[in-house]
This record gives C-alpha cells, structure tokens and sequence, in this order.
C-alpha cells in the first residue's frame, strides 16, 4: 500500500466521522478513532520507517484536526483534553 492509499483512507475515515459525529456519542467516536484511523497512521510510520519531523506533521495535524472534529471545537481552539 503506498502513501496515496493511506491517505485515501484516512479522509474516508474523516468523511465518515462528520456524518456520524451528530447522531453517535462521543465515546463511540474515540473508538473508531482508536481502531481505524490511530492504527492507520500507526501502521503507515511502521510500513515506511522512520520519518523525518517534516514528514510527520501532516499526520499530527491531522490526528489534531480529526479529534477537534470529533469533540466539535472551533480550528482556533486548543486540541488539549
């Protein structure tokens, strides 16, 4: 699996989250993050080595966006809790 796919996959997963994240408790939520989207990532960095900082800010800041997205905070708004 390359990079595009990795990526593919983690915006479906963020498309599926916006859709559900009205009518499905949080605590579900942070369950599909944990099994689809951490491991996801986490199987990306261990398939590709190591990355370079420049090359893992993409994932935090999407890891930083899609939990934001799940607790409905602002962009602006710190990603802390």
């Amino acid at each position: 699996m390359d990079s595009l796919a990795f990526v593919l996959l983690l915006k479906f997963a963020a498309y599926f989250a916006s859709k559900l994240r009205h009518f499905v408790p949080r605590k579900q939520l942070l369950d599909y993050y944990n099994i689809n989207v951490k491991s996801i990532i986490q199987y990306d960095i261990l398939v590709h080595g190591c990355f370079s900082y420049s090359q893992t800010m993409p994932l935090y800041n999407f890891q930083k966006k899609f939990l934001k997205f799940i607790h409905f905070r602002k962009r602006s708004e710190h990603s802390k809790d």
